[in-house]
């Protein structure tokens, strides 16, 4: 068993959360699909497990992960100096926050 897998199954086995990391929908639904069947196997309710997901930065994006039972999206930088943070969280902010 790989590393990644005894990571996915731990999650279900034990863990209050899960952060499979960011990745296409055929990447990243198996993980949810490992983590889920593990959760069962253990008599746990998989849907009490909190998932965290490095996330795309458009609302589609957002709300795909939101329909596979994603929790939280962890924003990456969005500029590198005060200026242009305060522009790219303002227009995340009004572009997607306010939308979702």
């Amino acid at each position: 068993m790989s590393a990644v897998t005894r990571r996915r199954r731990r999650a279900g086995r034990l863990g209050d959360g899960f952060f499979p990391g960011r990745g296409a929908p055929d990447v990243f639904v198996p993980l949810l699909d490992e983590m889920r069947r593990a959760a069962e196997e253990h008599g746990r309710d998989p849907d009490a497990i909190e998932i965290t997901a490095g996330g795309p930065v458009d609302l589609d994006g957002i709300k795909r992960l939101a329909d596979l039972g994603v929790d939280r999206v962890a924003v990456p930088m969005l500029g590198f100096d005060r200026e242009s943070m305060l522009a790219g969280y303002g227009a995340f902010a009004e572009n997607i926050i306010q939308k979702l």
